[in-house]
């Protein structure tokens, strides 16, 4: 229930503050809960090397990099997004119920930018849940990739209160509408 209460309090803040500020970055969890964050004009872009996820943002015309893995989540146009820890993908917060539900960030970066419905998704993940909004993310497999396929088997195997989001993942073929359909049908169950 904090966490859900987290996500209310962190929109109404961004959605009544009274700055230009499209952008906020939050380097602690603690930071995000208390609204203490670094305030930025706008989202220009990202870049990937090295296995990190740089953001490229600007404020008073000068454009300035974030590295992903130094923060733990940011807020761009009202939605909230988290940092997944692993690869230092951000990833926005879709769904925060009996389960969190992510989906790619920079995808939806994209899409929030140009005020577009779709975007590739290029780097990291297409999509991850968590037990609550500060817990570690765990990749949902869509595409067969070992590593990955392994992580989910063994969090749904160490919580078996989500045996149900996991069996009807597994089962089907994976697109992130079938993954959408069984996050959505796991949580009116709960």
């Amino acid at each position: 229930m904090k966490t859900i209460k987290l996500i209310l309090v962190l929109s109404i803040l961004f959605f009544t503050h009274n700055s230009h500020a499209q952008f906020k970055v939050y380097r602690t969890f603690e930071d995000a809960q208390n609204d203490i964050g670094e305030e930025y004009d706008d989202y220009s872009g990202y870049f990937h090397a090295m296995g990190s996820v740089r953001l490229k943002l600007l404020k008073d015309s000068i454009e300035t990099t974030v590295e992903c893995k130094n923060i733990w989540g940011f807020t761009y146009k009202g939605a909230i997004f988290r940092v997944e820890k692993k690869y230092s993908q951000p990833a926005i917060i879709l769904s925060n119920n009996n389960i969190v539900y992510y989906e790619n960030g920079l995808a939806h970066l994209h899409m929030l930018k140009f005020n577009s419905n779709n975007a590739e998704v290029n780097v990291g993940q297409a999509c991850y849940i968590s037990t609550d909004i500060n817990s570690e993310m765990i990749a949902v497999p869509i595409l067969y990739r070992r590593d990955v396929m392994k992580r989910f088997k063994k969090f749904i195997k160490n919580n078996p209160e989500y045996k149900p989001l996991g069996d009807c993942i597994l089962i089907k073929v994976r697109t992130l509408t079938i993954i959408r359909s069984c996050i959505e049908e796991f949580q009116k169950s709960e």
